[in-house]
């Protein structure tokens, strides 16, 4: 059986001078031990390629982190070492106690929005653009034009990492621009849509207006906006022959939620002639989660394909920090105090979950 882990590695800074200078070198040689201890799939990859060209390939890229006090550089760097080995489910990122430091944007990092002036320049301005407050599920922000660029300017968010006047995101005249994610990296979207004058979509970042309001008339593009933007898992029956499951997430404390939907909407998923399960943004999360949809979509045998877990130190956190959840049911709480003392009884070796 393939051996497999998902192993996401958080990048911090080993040597940070008085200017905040990165030790690009010690970076590196950090990453490469911790991944070359921690990920599962690091042995077959060396057994096929070879410890030589494994270790000429390292050297190239201790030359080319010579030169790089960047932290920003220097992240980019060990995720272009990573490519070694395969694509997903792997990276290394800057600590969130140097991202305020090491991340600048490219507009202004600090807009001051006086929103009583704000608000009344909106209600007297007679055309509809992208000027307006606009909400997400985790900003609310003032889209302002700013020397011909439309500015997103925070004045209300939940992410610690994120300050009120913070440029959130810009809109070029071409309707290109960048979208700057909770850990302050860039994400470069090609075209800026504009919906019913009230929905904004960023190549796949939605925002809702909600200053000034325009009531929505269309339903589907309503029901568009609700279902992408959808925090937990829901269902509801469309029409009279289609039901739709919509699934943002498997993380493992949704399970019993999702359960809960399948229980409760059976008689009217098994009756209607289509079922949409609407996996868009899909974090992923537990097999476990999803369990309860494998009859619905599945007829026949079911063959189910375990895993295994490279037990380490480092690997093991993320299942402790599983258990800190206070959503968790006590099943499954009870399964993964199980997954944990299996996990810290055979360190160094391959679990079966």
């Amino acid at each position: 059986m393939k051996k497999t882990t998902f192993l996401t590695i958080f990048f911090f800074s080993i040597i940070v001078s008085s200017q905040k200078k990165c030790n690009c070198l010690a970076n590196l040689k950090w990453a490469i031990k911790t991944f070359e201890e921690n990920d599962s799939g690091f042995q077959y990859i060396i057994d096929v390629k070879g410890q030589d060209l494994y270790k000429e390939y390292n050297y190239q890229f201790f030359d080319k982190s010579k030169g790089i006090t960047s932290l920003e550089l220097c992240s980019n760097l060990i995720n272009e070492w990573l490519s070694f080995f395969r694509k997903g489910h792997k990276s290394f990122q800057i600590a969130n106690q140097t991202l305020n430091q090491s991340n600048t944007h490219k507009t202004e990092s600090y807009i001051n929005i006086k929103l009583s002036e704000f608000k009344k320049y909106l209600t007297e301005k007679r055309n509809i653009d992208y000027e307006g407050i606009w909400e997400s599920t985790s900003y609310t922000v003032a889209i302002k034009k700013i020397d011909n660029i439309y500015k997103g300017i925070i004045i209300s968010d939940v992410n610690e990492n994120w300050n009120k006047g913070e440029v959130k995101f810009y809109i070029n005249t071409d309707f290109s621009g960048v979208y700057y994610m909770g850990d302050h990296s860039e994400y470069s979207f090609k075209k800026a849509q504009f919906f019913e004058k009230q929905i904004l979509n960023m190549d796949g970042i939605y925002f809702k207006k909600i200053y000034p309001e325009n009531k929505i008339n269309n339903t589907d593009v309503k029901r568009y906006f609700d279902l992408i933007n959808a925090s937990t898992p829901n269902g509801f029956k469309i029409n009279k022959e289609t039901y739709l499951l919509r699934i943002p997430s498997f993380d493992l404390s949704y399970k019993e939620i999702i359960d809960n939907l399948i229980y409760k909407y059976i008689n009217d998923i098994n009756l209607s002639k289509n079922l949409i399960i609407d996996l868009r943004g899909n974090t992923g999360g537990a097999n476990k989660s999803f369990e309860k949809l494998l009859p619905i979509i599945y007829t026949n045998p079911i063959r189910t394909i375990y895993w295994e877990h490279l037990s380490t130190v480092l690997n093991n956190k993320r299942w402790q920090r599983w258990l800190e959840n206070p959503n968790l049911t006590e099943d499954n709480k009870s399964y993964l105090t199980k997954i944990n003392n299996k996990l810290k009884n055979n360190l160094g070796k391959f679990v079966y979950i």
